[in-house]
């Protein structure tokens, strides 16, 4: 069995960091690999979304990048800095993307709105599983 991963020389600790994605890039291929091959390298896309990137409450706010073609991608948080101060390879971010967008889609399907005259009424399920919406079922969370 094969496993790509990027193993840390004597780690403190292995725990992870909660992140919240502000926003997702995609570069093209070419670029995607520059940007995996040189990380420290200054990068446009990094410097014009350089005030989504936080860290607040023991949360990373970040960006993802992916590529525009393949399945991978790189969550970044400069801390407020123009280089890649964190960043972190995330195989398979595509399909966890495209899981929140499909979370999403299903939400919004799952709404309807009944108009009777002079009033029309929405009917949706709650993004929060604590809420419940007027028939009492709860809806899925979507956190991003």
């Amino acid at each position: 069995m094969k496993i790509k991963a990027n193993l840390i020389r004597s780690p403190a600790s292995l725990r992870s960091s909660q992140c919240e994605v502000e926003k997702v890039v995609e570069l093209p291929l070419l670029d995607f690999s520059k940007f995996l091959a040189e990380p420290l390298a200054r990068s446009d896309i990094i410097a014009e979304n350089q005030e989504l990137m936080y860290q607040w409450n023991e949360v990373d706010y970040c960006l993802l990048v992916l590529d525009k073609d393949g399945r991978d991608g790189v969550l970044v948080n400069t801390a407020g800095s123009i280089s890649n101060d964190y960043a972190a390879y995330v195989p398979e971010a595509r399909s966890i993307v495209q899981a929140k967008l499909d979370q999403a889609a299903d939400w919004l399907v799952q709404c309807t709105v009944v108009c009777h005259p002079g009033f029309c009424s929405n009917t949706c399920f709650s993004f929060s599983a604590q809420e419940e919406n007027p028939s009492g079922d709860s809806g899925p969370q979507l956190q991003m």
